[in-house]
Formats: C-alpha cells, structure tokens, sequence
C-alpha cells in the first residue's frame, strides 16, 4: 500500500512539473502545438494552445494567421459559433480595407450556418441580418456581394419562416394578441411573394429561441 501511494504522489508531481513545462514557451512553439492539436482532431487543446500564444506574446505576428486558421477549423467540424467569434476578433484586432469584406463575409456565412445549426437562435438571426445590410451598404463593389445578398435573402426568408410559426403557436395558446404582433412583423414586404418553407419549432424551444 505503502509503494502504491509513493509511486501516485511520483505521478502526480510528474504531471505537475509536465504542466509547468507548458508555460513560458516561444511563440513559434505554441503556434507549431496548436497546427498539430488541428492535426489530431483537437481543437478544444487547439483554442487552448491559441490562448497560449496570445497571453504570453500579445504582439506576436503569429497570432493574425492562428485566429484564421482556427476559424477554418471551426467552420470544418461546424462549430459555426466558434468560427464567428474568431472571425470577429480578427476584424476588430487586424480588420482593414483590404481583408475586411472577404472575412466580414465569412463571419456573415459563419452566423448563418449557425442559425441553422442551432436551430433556432431567432436573436442571432436577426443580428446577422443588420449586420448583412451594413456589408451590402458598405461594400456595394465587393466580388463577394452576390453571395451576401443570397445569404440575406436566405435570412429573410428564414426570419419571416420563424415569425409565421411563432404567431401559430400563439394561436395555439389563444394568445391573440402576441399572434397578431409577429404576423405584424414585415420589415420587408417585398419577400411576402416568395413561397417560404413553414418552420416546425418545437413548442418547448420557444422560451428559450426568441
């Protein structure tokens, strides 16, 4: 019992001093043990090696390249979530007029793949959508605006989708005046033409989807 007990408090002192070794590394080192983490699949220890990097070298010219990297890794195993969040802190920390429309679009593809994923996060839909029309109006030569308006369009139709089937369980709970308010809701007449396909959201998702 004795040995059993020296040889856990060995173990135990060997992981010890094997996470003290992670600290104080190069920036190469972190950035080269996030690559492999994306290798093996990992990418929580992938975000954990970015964090890394970032906390000991805040000005390393590594970081601009591993927020994208990892957001692309995100975007693989659909965590579109993830994904956005890398997108938006590159924008805000390294954003300017030359990769601003390419990576504001892949942030804006990011939410909406999310919305459909999560199924359904009404909020993040609707902020998707300002944010769209502020590409549409800031970027009106960008190559990618046609594949911004379809994402709009999409979103549109998908937030008139989720209004519809709103106002139907309203009626269900004869809540006619909450029915009446999302029927109401048509900040864009022109895509009342459009055939939309009715969402069918589980009435126990709605206190917490909208």
């Amino acid at each position: 019992m004795r040995v059993l007990f020296v040889c856990l408090v060995a173990l135990f002192l060997c992981a010890c001093g094997n996470k003290d070794a992670e600290y104080n590394k190069p920036a190469d080192y972190w950035y080269e043990s996030m690559l492999a983490e994306i290798r093996f699949g990992n990418l929580e220890g992938a975000d954990d090696k970015f964090a890394s990097l970032q906390s000991e070298h805040i000005n390393s010219p590594l970081i601009k390249e591993a927020m994208l990297i990892l957001a692309h890794a995100h975007m693989r195993e659909s965590e579109y979530l993830l994904a956005g969040f890398y997108f938006d802190e590159y924008l805000k920390r390294y954003g300017d007029a030359s990769n601003f429309p390419f990576v504001s679009y892949l942030k804006l593809q990011a939410n909406y793949y999310a919305f459909d994923k999560e199924n359904i996060n009404q909020q993040l839909l609707l902020d998707t959508i300002r944010e769209t029309e502020d590409y549409l109006r800031k970027y009106p030569h960008s190559p990618y605006r046609e594949a911004v308006t379809t994402l709009f369009v999409r979103m549109l139709l998908s937030n008139a989708a989720l209004n519809s089937e709103i106002a139907r369980i309203y009626d269900m709970r004869d809540a006619d005046e909450a029915a009446e308010m999302y029927r109401d809701k048509k900040p864009y007449p022109w895509i009342d033409g459009i055939p939309v396909q009715s969402v069918r959201l589980p009435w126990y998702r709605i206190p917490f989807d909208w």
